[in-house]
C-alpha cells in the first residue's frame, strides 16, 4: 500500500532484528537502508535499496510461476518459507526457486477442490520470520508477501 503513495519508501529490515522484538538493535543497518532509498529517489543517485514484491502469479497444473519487480536475479536461488492454499487446504511444496524475475513454486500435487481456480501463495508469513532468504540481484531482501494466483 506504501508503494503507491508519493515520497513514501519502504524499507525491509526483518533480517537485521530479532524474531522477538520489533525494533531492531542494529539501527546503522536500518539507517544504510534509509539513506540509500533518500539517495535514489530524493537525490537521484544510482542506488538499489528496492526490495523483490510480487507483481502477479498464475498456475498450471501443480506449478505456480510468481513475477516478482525489482530481483533479476542471475543465478537459481533456493527459496524457503512458502505455503500454498487452495480454498482451505494447504498443498505441499516440493520445490522453490527465483531466477530472473520469477518465482517458480513445484508442489506435490494439484489443487483438487472442485470449481477451485485461484491458489494464495504465501512468503515469510509467520509471527516470527525464519526464512527471509527471497533476496534480489543486490541482496536486499523481499518483506512478507500473500498474493493470489489464477488459472493459466
Amino acid at each position: 500500500l506504501c508503494l503507491a503513495l508519493e515520497q513514501v519508501y519502504l524499507i525491509p529490515s526483518m533480517d537485521i532484528g530479532q524474531s522477538c522484538d520489533l525494533h531492531p538493535q542494529n539501527k546503522k543497518a536500518v539507517g544504510q537502508r534509509l539513506f540509500a532509498a533518500y539517495a535514489k529517489e530524493i537525490l537521484k543517485e544510482e542506488t538499489h535499496y528496492e526490495m523483490p514484491c510480487p507483481v502477479s502469479a498464475k498456475y498450471r497444473g501443480n506449478v505456480i510461476r510468481v513475477r516478482m519487480s525489482h530481483m533479476n536475479l542471475q543465478k537459481e536461488q533456493n527459496v524457503r518459507g512458502i505455503a500454498v492454499k487452495s480454498g482451505e487446504s494447504r498443498l505441499t511444496v516440493l520445490q522453490a526457486c527465483a531466477l530472473g524475475d520469477v518465482l517458480e513454486i513445484t508442489l506435490k500435487e494439484e489443487a483438487k477442490e472442485p470449481g477451485e481456480d485461484t491458489m494464495t501463495v504465501y512468503y515469510d508469513w509467520y509471527d516470527a520470520p525464519e526464512y527471509t532468504d527471497l533476496r534480489n540481484e543486490y541482496g536486499v531482501i523481499s518483506g512478507s508477501f500473500r498474493i493470489e494466483c489464477d488459472k493459466r
